[in-house]
């Protein structure tokens, strides 16, 4: 935040007109004259809230996932995603590995395992394939199921 030609008292009053909640709270509870510049401010506003942004999950996180006994592909690949977002610069072997570990589809492990995939988009791709697999394999079943009760 910059006020042009503002004085650290204006920036400092001003700040507080952005901060909501929690941080706003903080500010309110600043004790008079307790800080001597802007800048001052700035560093004491991150000390304080420092622990609160989000962190950023090691690759190896994603070793504790398991594709439930019930669950279908795509709705484990979607939790295999939202974890894999939470990585900062994920291993991709590693990532490899742990899906490969995590699913239940034999048939996906062996094809990771005898053609595996170069990168975390062809990674995706061999899911998708799979998710459309299995949905395919599931409409199948549900037809002949429901041929069956028909005759």
């Amino acid at each position: 935040m910059v006020i042009r030609n503002a004085s650290d008292v204006t920036m400092c009053k001003a700040f507080s007109a952005y901060l909501k909640k929690d941080a706003n709270n903080w500010f309110s509870r600043l004790g008079p004259h307790s800080i001597e510049s802007f800048h001052e401010l700035g560093k004491e506003f991150v000390a304080y809230f420092i622990n609160n942004r989000p962190r950023k999950k090691p690759t190896d996180a994603l070793l504790a996932l398991r594709q439930r006994k019930d669950e279908m592909l795509r709705k484990f690949i979607g939790r295999f995603r939202v974890e894999l977002r939470q990585i900062n610069e994920p291993n991709f072997e590693m990532v490899r590995a742990a899906l490969r570990h995590a699913i239940r589809d034999r048939d996906m492990k062996v094809a990771l395992n005898v053609n595996p995939p170069r990168d975390l988009r062809e990674l995706m791709a061999t899911a998708d394939r799979y998710i459309n697999n299995e949905e395919l394999f599931a409409m199948e079943r549900e037809l002949d199921t429901t041929r069956g009760t028909e005759k």
